[in-house]
Parts: structure tokens; sequence; C-alpha cells
């Protein structure tokens, strides 16, 4: 009787862990309480995940490579179209020459850090001997932008030399021809002089009419040291404009020079493995 009892207790204690088993799951398929904005157990697709094998991972490594190399190709086309035709000893093309080079310097160091960025594993012999000439690069690119740096200070001083010596030329020869009319003015005497030089200063085919010559001469002589004064004064800024200009371009290209230089002898040292020769 014990026996039959234990088996019929057992019985129910299954059913009671069954029935809750039952609701549980009858509870999770039923929808929870609605709460505003999101629903948290409601299933998102974007959730799930799909496992990548190393055939990707390697696929990825070649393309960054071979971004690597077409960075390259583009900054050497680059180079060729900056520096043809030459024009050395000419200040003005050096110092833009050497901003151009400067301002296109990202190209080809993003393409080097392409190529020279590996992971442990297999490479090709052909493809570590191209690398190590290509750490050999580096460093003739890194020494050809510090050398850059004392080439474009000098130009730089170059080219404000004679921009000022222009600008001085230019209102030198200014002030003369109103240096010239002022004379003609001061010496005319009588009428008909000032109707003389009056007609020079006119238009062609116009003649000028003339009332009272002596004060037109004044107003002239008035305007003449005015106009000298003005174009004094446009000449000091258009000297400090220019100034001014080349002094940014100068701080910029040179510290960039100096910069991209450092960069190309660093990629050089830390690519000291691809210049091991392998047996």
């Amino acid at each position: 009787m014990m026996d039959k009892q234990d088996r019929v207790d057992a019985g129910q204690q299954q059913a009671q862990t069954n029935s809750k088993l039952v609701n549980a799951i009858e509870e999770r398929k039923q929808p929870p309480l609605q709460s505003p904005g999101w629903d948290l157990y409601q299933p998102n697709i974007f959730n799930k995940e799909v496992y990548l094998s190393e055939f990707a991972e390697e696929r990825s490594h070649i393309l960054v490579s071979l971004l690597g190399y077409g960075l390259l190709a583009f900054a050497f086309f680059d180079c060729i179209y900056i520096l043809i035709p030459p024009r050395f000893t000419n200040p003005v093309w050096e110092f833009q020459t050497i901003g151009a080079l400067v301002e296109r310097a990202a190209i080809p160091l993003l393409g080097m850090a392409s190529i020279f960025y590996r992971r442990q594993g297999q490479i090709k012999k052909l493809e570590k001997q191209l690398m190590g000439c290509l750490s050999w690069v580096c460093l003739l690119l890194g020494l050809f932008y510090l050398l850059m740096v004392p080439l474009g200070i000098v130009d730089s001083w170059r080219i404000y030399q004679a921009e000022r010596v222009a600008i001085a030329d230019q209102l030198s020869a200014h002030n003369q021809q109103l240096e010239q009319i002022t004379t003609q003015l001061d010496g005319a005497k009588t009428n008909e002089q000032m109707i003389q030089i009056l007609a020079k200063l006119s238009a062609p085919g116009s003649s000028p009419q003339i009332e009272n010559p002596q004060i037109i001469k004044k107003e002239l002589l008035n305007k003449m040291s005015q106009a000298q004064l003005k174009m004094k004064s446009q000449a000091t800024k258009v000297d400090e404009t220019k100034k001014r200009s080349l002094i940014k371009n100068s701080v910029k290209w040179n510290l960039g020079a100096l910069l991209a230089g450092t960069l190309f002898v660093l990629f050089w040292h830390l690519t000291d493995w691809a210049r091991i020769r392998e047996d």
C-alpha cells in the first residue's frame, strides 16, 4: 500500500511540475505588457550575428594592400604632373612646387601605411622584396621633404624681396608720371598752355572747354597731390597683404614638409623587418 501511495504522490508531483512548465510556456507566448517606445521582447533581426571565416579576413587585408599600391600610383602621377616642366632657380616655381607636394603628402603616407600594415602569416617572397624597396623609398622621400624646409625658407625670402622691388618700381613709375604732369602744370603761364596740357590729359577726340584755366590748374595740382598719397597708401596695403599671405604659406608648407619628412623617416625605421633578407 505504501508503494502504491508513493507512486500516486510522485505522479501528482510530476503532473504539477508539467502543469507549471505548460503555464510558463503559455505565458511566454502571450504578448507582454506594452511599454512606450519599444517592445523589449520583440525579436530583433539586427541582433543576429554571422561568423566570418579567416578567408574573409585575408581578403580584407588584400583590399588594404591594393588600396596602398593604388594611392602610391596616384601620388606618382601627381608628382610627375607637378614637376614637369621643371623651372629650377625660379623661386616662385620652387615655392609653389613645395606647396603642391606638401599638400599631397598625405596620399603617399596613407599608401605606405596601407601596404606595410600586415598581420602574422605567410607572404610571397616577391612582395616581401618589393616592400623592402618601398621601405628605402620612405627614407628617400623623408630626406626629400626635409630638404624642402631650407629651400622653402630661402625661396620665401627671395619672393618677398622681389615683390617689394616690384611694388616700389610700380609706385616710382606712377610718381614720375604725376611729377611730370605737375611740372607741366606749374610751367603753364598762359591759357593756351593750359589748354594744350588739358588736351593731352583728356580722352582722344575730346576738346575741353575751359572758362578759368587758373582755377582748373589749382584743382589739378591738388588732385595730383592726393593721387600720390593714395597710390602710396595702396602700395603699402598691397605690400602688407602679399607679405601676410607669403608668411602664412611659408609657415604652413615648411612645417608640413618637416612633418611629412619626419613621418617618412619613421616609416623607414619601423619597417626594418621588410628590409631583412630571407635566405
